[in-house]
């Protein structure tokens, strides 16, 4: 047992983007060392795991690139994003990211949970 466990801090900037169709955007995710170090990270999308590499979708999201890229972004790419990070002594969550098709006026949040205009 370490007196001196270090849980991971997250720097998410910004924490909304409004996207053009069929761009890419990029999520950052940003994470401080901790100790012990940092084993495993995830994205999720609306709580859910978001799988990275298998159809390009979805481009980084490791421990090497942490920061999460959307490809020909959709309207159903649209949502609440949020990243972990994990060590021996738990996981942490970032703060939410809302990613949302940029309509040039304001967008109403519909199909965002709690959320009903930006």
């Amino acid at each position: 047992r370490h007196n001196n466990a270090i849980m991971t801090q997250f720097h998410v900037s910004p924490r909304f983007y409004a996207v053009n169709a069929s761009s890419n955007v990029t999520l950052a995710c940003n994470f401080t060392s901790s100790y012990p170090p940092v084993q495993m990270m995830q994205w999720y999308k609306y709580d859910s795991d978001i799988t990275t590499g298998l159809t390009g979708k979805y481009i980084g999201g490791t421990l090497q690139n942490p920061s999460l890229t959307i490809t020909d972004f959709q309207p159903y790419d649209q949502g609440i994003y949020k990243c972990s990070a994990s060590n021996l002594y738990g996981t942490r969550n970032s703060s939410d990211i809302i990613v949302y098709l940029d309509g040039g006026t304001c967008t109403s949040f519909k199909i965002l949970k709690g959320i009903t205009t930006v």
